[in-house]
């Protein structure tokens, strides 16, 4: 009887890992893996980051990362600089948050956004998500969900629990649902975007400059209260932003009355949207939409931040450390997504090819009268007739793959690019740009 139940408690504690091993692989794959939209995750970001290596933490919304690139930072400065960033982060989420990167990070100074002031939950669910289903399981994360108190008819369990809210995903998966986003491992919260989108003459009403005072709630009192109280007892230094965005008197009304706060409390506000002109921001290039700036804007306003608050506090220039190497990873995706955004605007078929054989990893597959041309790695080689004719495969970055078939006789060729098929450009030619570090096929411009 003996044997008979350990046999049978074996079977169960067997059925027991077996069924959590597949929970886990399922959970791996439908879980939810963006902060920003696509699969950038500021929490997959903080948890690959080394300890202890961030001076400088900017928290709050997209007005975070759409303003404030770390990578120019590193750049420019050698400055550890992190966006704790969330789209549509609220107070709850960014309080939480926080704390979460203070397990693993002694900042010198954490910057606050005092947009995320104005979110008392989410009205988009898909933001919801973001701001609730990134952090770990721990006990910051069952407070953070308990807190939580933006929509009385979610259920605290499902958020707890994460498989009722994320079962149904299998309809979207996509290749880095099974294969990590690597600018979610080096990556410091920033997101990139590049294009120009004008704001129309009106706009500019949007900037309000009343003097008028808003009365604050409790709990927004309280959360400046809480925030204040985080940096007592972590020793970090506290201040609040503004950045550049559209605002009516309503909004700035509730902006001077925070500054009332931090006056009377001894804590920097920087109102940069007052200082749009001084950063030198205009309308009609710096904007990727009235309410964020793109990456023109960006780096005025990274570099204005660094000149008026972070250079006068000291912040340290770690160049060359090796601790650092992931905000070099960091500030290499940046100059990858310039040629990027090159590679689109380019309207010759010439200009393309300057940027692409001047640029680095980047794989280049291009038709000529006699074939196809490969350059890979800094070198040039000629695909021979028998490699055209048999089909020539070509790997590129962990999934992704080019195939090649060329009837001579008939000067017919077949261009692919994960299966589908790659188009002529005006002139009859075909062009494949891959690139290596960010494993994508770069786009083209008509030409």
């Amino acid at each position: 009887m003996t044997q008979i139940r350990i046999k049978h408690i074996a079977r169960a504690i067997i059925l027991i890992l077996l069924v959590a091993f597949a929970s886990n692989i399922c959970y791996k794959a439908l879980s939810w893996k963006d902060t920003t939209g696509g699969y950038l995750s500021a929490y997959s970001q903080l948890y690959h980051t080394p300890e202890n290596t961030m001076d400088v933490v900017f928290l709050g919304t997209s007005h975070v990362y759409c303003d404030i690139y770390p990578s120019i930072l590193w750049r420019d400065y050698g400055v550890a600089g992190f966006d704790m960033a969330v789209s549509g982060q609220d107070r709850m989420s960014a309080y939480y948050s926080l704390k979460e990167l203070l397990k693993t990070q002694s900042p010198k100074i954490v910057l606050v956004d005092l947009f995320a002031l104005h979110f008392d939950g989410q009205v988009d669910p898909a933001n919801e998500y973001r701001n609730l289903m990134g952090m770990k399981y721990s006990k910051n994360m069952l407070d953070h969900v308990k807190a939580y108190d933006a929509n009385p008819n979610v259920n605290r369990v499902d958020y707890l629990l994460r498989f009722p809210i994320i079962h149904t995903r299998y309809k979207e998966l996509t290749k880095y649902d099974f294969v990590q986003y690597e600018p979610s491992v080096y990556g410091k919260g920033e997101d990139i975007y590049f294009e120009n989108r004008a704001w129309n003459e009106g706009d500019e009403q949007a900037y309000s400059k009343t003097t008028e005072v808003a009365e604050l709630s409790e709990s927004e009192l309280q959360w400046l209260e809480d925030l204040k109280k985080l940096s007592k007892d972590y020793g970090f230094e506290l201040g609040f932003t503004i950045l550049p965005t559209n605002a009516d008197d309503a909004l700035q009304a509730r902006w001077n009355a925070v500054k009332l706060w931090t006056d009377e409390n001894n804590i920097p506000l920087y109102d940069f949207n007052q200082q749009r002109e001084i950063i030198g921001i205009t309308n009609q290039g710096d904007y990727l939409d009235a309410g964020h700036l793109n990456a023109f804007g960006a780096e005025k306003m990274s570099r204005f931040l660094y000149d008026t608050v972070l250079s006068p506090a000291g912040v340290k220039n770690h160049i060359g450390d090796k601790r650092y190497q992931s905000w070099e990873d960091n500030l290499k995706r940046f100059r990858h997504m310039q040629v990027k955004q090159n590679l689109a605007s380019v309207r010759t078929r010439e200009d393309y090819l300057a940027i692409a054989e001047t640029a680095e990893d980047l794989t280049i597959l291009l038709s000529t009268a006699n074939g196809y041309t490969l350059y890979e790695n800094g070198k040039t080689y000629e695909l021979t007739a028998e490699q055209l004719t048999n089909g020539f495969a070509l790997n590129l970055g962990k999934t992704d793959n080019a195939y090649i078939k060329k009837d001579l006789s008939k000067n017919q060729d077949t261009l692919l690019y994960n299966a589908e098929f790659v188009d002529s450009t005006t002139d009859g030619s075909k062009i494949l740009v891959y690139d290596n570090f960010l494993e994508e096929k770069m786009p083209m411009a008509d030409f």
